[in-house]
């Protein structure tokens, strides 16, 4: 899970440069907050190569800076290129600040989060132990920054399917987070929808509600209840329910989010669409075709000629009003957290 992946503040210059790198530091964490994704990629390239001009390349500037530029490729998906930028963050700070500094350890961790995303899952668990041994030693048990170590490395066991310690490291996180920062704060919520995932990957349906649940009220607190982290995990709750057999209630939750998500995003929104067809495969699964139909029909009447989407909701349209639909369940899709014949991915040996 990328929420367990520490981002690094680039530090401002002591010269002239300083206010100039402050505001190009400041804009790209705002379009990094704001999904702006490229654009805070585009703007973290910038501020490495102002970082290599005013230090050269190995100085510890440079790497945070590399480690930024990882953090933008993570969020865009490109995971081969977070790892290369994460490797030169890792190489870079050592060079700069030596091998037993808590900055290594961290850019340690957040290699292993790409790596683990990439499924290189041996690696990415021998260095996620080895972060949290160094932050632990470093910063000591009690630190946010030991807590984001606990938190990736149960990333890492889930997807290895090594279940009960993922648990306990997951619930170490928990605990830590909630102490150190207060139960009202982002992290705790990202904590809490990691222990989340793990429990439902157990079968432990309602502690997974309970856990995702307490990150929900989280995230309403803090941004209330339209906003695109309280609707992601308003979507993690409908599918839980879901793949718990309680379609009463997924029902009643994926028609809040769709709702929710069509007045603040518009109904071209890709997490509106995706919401849009959970909605209709609920309606399908409970024996509600005609109203799932609608839905899906509607969704189409609204989207443009040629596009991305019309080809599966179109698909989905004559799989629901086609002959013998009835007897049918419509739609694939797993779980949260499944894997294909019930397995998970393993690292290779």
């Amino acid at each position: 899970m990328s929420e367990d992946v520490h981002e690094e503040p680039a530090r401002p210059s002591v010269d002239g440069a300083t206010d100039a790198l402050e505001a190009l530091e400041r804009r790209r964490r705002e379009a990094a907050d704001e999904g702006r994704t490229l654009e805070a990629l585009e703007l973290a390239k910038q501020l490495l190569a102002r970082r290599e001009a005013e230090h050269g390349s190995a100085h510890a500037e440079v790497g945070r800076a590399h480690g930024l530029v990882a953090a933008s490729y993570r969020a865009l998906g490109d995971l081969p290129s977070a790892r290369e930028a994460d490797a030169r963050a890792v190489a870079t700070l050592e060079d700069a600040l030596g091998e037993d500094d808590p900055e290594v350890a961290l850019a340690r961790g957040n290699l292993s989060a790409s790596l683990r995303m990439l499924g290189e899952l041996d690696e990415a668990l021998r260095l996620g132990r080895v972060a949290l041994a160094e932050l632990r030693h470093l910063r000591g048990e009690s630190h946010v920054d030991t807590a984001t170590a606990w938190g990736n490395l149960a990333a890492i066991l889930r997807e290895r399917g090594e279940l009960e310690e993922a648990v306990e490291c997951a619930r170490r996180c928990v605990e830590l987070r909630s102490s150190l920062l207060g139960d009202a704060h982002a992290d705790s919520a990202r904590a809490w929808t990691n222990l989340g995932s793990i429990r439902a990957a157990q079968g432990e349906a309602r502690e997974a509600y309970r856990c995702e649940g307490r990150a929900l009220a989280i995230w309403r607190g803090l941004h209330g209840p339209d906003a695109s982290e309280s609707l992601r995990s308003l979507a993690n709750l409908a599918l839980l329910c879901r793949n718990a057999g309680d379609l009463g209630r997924a029902l009643e939750l994926q028609r809040e989010h769709l709702e929710r998500a069509d007045a603040a995003l518009g109904g071209l929104d890709a997490v509106t669409l995706r919401s849009r067809r959970m909605l209709a495969l609920i309606l399908a699964r409970v024996g509600k075709r005609r109203e799932a139909l609608a839905v899906v029909e509607d969704g189409l009447h609204k989207l443009p000629s040629g596009h991305r989407m019309t080809r599966e909701f179109d698909g989905l349209r004559r799989e629901l009003a086609g002959p013998g639909a009835s007897g049918r369940r419509v739609g694939k899709g797993r779980g949260k957290g499944a894997r294909k014949g019930g397995k998970r991915r393993k690292g290779k040996r």
